[in-house]
């Protein structure tokens, strides 16, 4: 990556270490999220919106995705992801299912009145049976499981988004 990497130590004094990576504001690159297919012809990159209450998930799906080429705005409880979904066109959502305000389940209720074909992914810890029995009722798309597996992410925006990439 062209950077380095450097050391400094002293007996009973402790140590340094630094980390530098060379940072090209200038260079902006188009990738394709997913290997196997092409952008849209418009070259536009496609809208997810994250409703997430954690910052540090959402900060990790945010880097995720804008290095996959997405366009990612942010919700930070359900309430804010209905209105964000009102207000601007989506290709994909991906919801935490507890979250404060209004959790992902009412949230997706709510969202599926006015866009019942948008694809929405839960990204929860919920992993029983009947947990996801609940999410698939209120109208969410699929289950990613917290951690997130970068893969298993990847693979579900690729289903829900085939048509479009």
């Amino acid at each position: 990556m062209g950077g380095r990497i450097e050391v400094r130590s002293r007996v009973n004094r402790g140590s340094s270490f630094t980390l530098r990576l060379p940072m090209d504001n200038k260079r902006t690159v188009k990738k394709n999220p997913l290997s196997n297919f092409k952008l849209p012809l418009d070259g536009e990159p496609l809208r997810i919106l994250i409703a997430e209450d954690d910052e540090v998930n959402r900060l990790y799906l945010q880097t995720l995705l804008n290095r996959k080429g997405f366009s990612v705005e942010e919700a930070i409880n359900g309430s804010e992801a209905v209105k964000r979904c009102q207000a601007n066109p989506y290709h994909l959502v991906l919801m935490d299912v507890s979250m404060q305000v209004m959790d992902g389940l009412e949230a997706t209720r709510k969202i599926r009145q006015f866009s019942p074909d948008l694809p929405i992914v839960a990204v929860t810890a919920h992993a029983y049976e009947e947990d996801q029995k609940r999410i698939r009722e209120s109208g969410m798309n699929a289950v990613v499981l917290k951690p997130i597996d970068e893969k298993k992410l990847m693979k579900q925006i690729e289903v829900h988004l085939k048509g479009l990439i």
